[in-house]
């Protein structure tokens, strides 16, 4: 129901009739309103955040930041999560860590590309099939820092 779903408890009055659906009210008045009844009662609306988030920049790189997150995260997710238990197995040892976080390109390049060849099919697939591999071989890679 309306905005007060987003109080902690099922027999608060006006709250969830079964489950707390556990997000933050995108009203900022709501954090005021229901103060520490609220699921999450910090207001993010006044956090103070050094984070300029650059529209423009976002935009040229949007679509291969997204391919990848899917080479490297989502096609890759069991190597990731064995790669990510043997790092916490392990004792969170700098070398592999830093190996897991290893990206296959730049920033610069991301942009470049999108600018100029991300919306050629080869480009764009070969370079989807590298990052596939590299996450492969940092995972793998990873792991075996982590002993």
């Amino acid at each position: 129901g309306g905005p007060l779903h987003i109080l902690q408890d099922d027999d608060e009055p006006g709250g969830p009739e079964t489950f707390a659906l556990r997000r933050m009210s995108v009203m900022p008045a709501m954090y005021d309103q229901l103060g520490d009844r609220a699921e999450v009662a910090t207001n993010p609306f006044k956090w103070d955040t050094s984070l300029k988030y650059d529209h423009e920049k976002g935009s040229v790189r949007w679509d291969i930041v997204g391919d990848l997150i899917g080479a490297m995260t989502i096609d890759m997710h069991d190597e990731l999560m064995k790669a990510w238990k043997a790092i916490q197995e392990g004792g969170m040892k700098d070398a592999a860590v830093e190996r897991l976080v290893a990206v296959p390109i730049s920033e610069d390049e991301a942009i470049r590309l999108s600018k100029e060849s991300w919306d050629d099919p080869e480009i764009r697939n070969t370079k989807i099939a590298e990052w596939t591999r590299f996450a492969q071989d940092k995972y793998k890679d990873a792991a075996k820092l982590a002993k």
